[in-house]
């Protein structure tokens, strides 16, 4: 498994909004949705970039493959990202009612 500092969510954001070319974002955010779970934080500071290009750009293409795309990476980072903000919730809330 890649470390977590060597794992550069910075430039795979920078690299899926900066392409033109289509395979070249839709295997950044594949690779931003395989890594979600082993890096949830990292993700989770790098999601409105992600979400903004994905709205802005990728559902302006028509095909079947983006969609599966798109579908997979809402299905992926979706519940990490839940998952690690309701384990954020619960500690500051244990603290206070104690």
């Amino acid at each position: 498994l890649l470390p977590e500092e060597s794992f550069n969510v910075e430039q795979v954001v920078q690299c899926l909004r900066h392409s033109l070319n289509p395979q070249t974002q839709h295997l950044s955010l594949l690779l931003l949705s395989t890594t979600a779970s082993i890096y949830p934080d990292r993700i989770l500071h790098n999601l409105m970039p992600v979400f903004a290009f994905m709205g802005s750009s990728l559902l302006r293409q028509d095909d079947s493959y983006t969609f599966d795309v798109i579908n997979k990476t809402l299905e992926s980072i979706v519940p990490t990202l839940v998952k690690l903000l309701q384990n954020r919730v619960k500690v500051p809330v244990l603290l206070v009612t104690r």
